[in-house]
């Protein structure tokens, strides 16, 4: 079993998925506000509906690139899971652009960059 030389896998992920939680539920939420007073007005939006894909998408990517970060320093596949949670943020990032799922994204990738650089000899 490879291990890291490096402990920032770890804290990228931790800063990056407490970053995605917090801009997936925010993005979530606000796509429920926006539903309810659509809803109260009679008008039609349907941003609303990719809000909240966007929404629940960084917040499934943030969580399991934070598991990926905690296991990416005892454990191979802890990277690749780190990777798998960046590039799911990445692509709620494309549906809605927010600036905390844009630093999110760029934590959990740089970590996972990181991780499957700094392997130890």
């Amino acid at each position: 079993m490879k291990k890291t030389s490096s402990v920032a896998p770890l804290v990228l992920s931790i800063i990056g998925g407490i970053l995605g939680i917090i801009a997936g539920t925010c993005v979530a939420l606000c796509a429920e506000a926006v539903e309810s007073v659509q809803d109260a007005v009679e008008v039609e939006v349907v941003v609303t509906t990719t809000m909240k894909i966007a929404g629940w998408l960084v917040l499934v990517g943030s969580v399991v690139g934070l598991v990926g970060g905690c296991c990416a320093k005892s454990q191979n596949w802890g990277t690749l899971v780190l990777l798998i949670g960046g590039i799911v943020v990445l692509v709620g990032l494309v549906l809605n652009f927010a600036l905390l799922q844009l630093a999110a994204a760029v934590l959990l990738l740089v970590g996972a960059l990181v991780g499957f650089l700094k392997k130890a000899a």
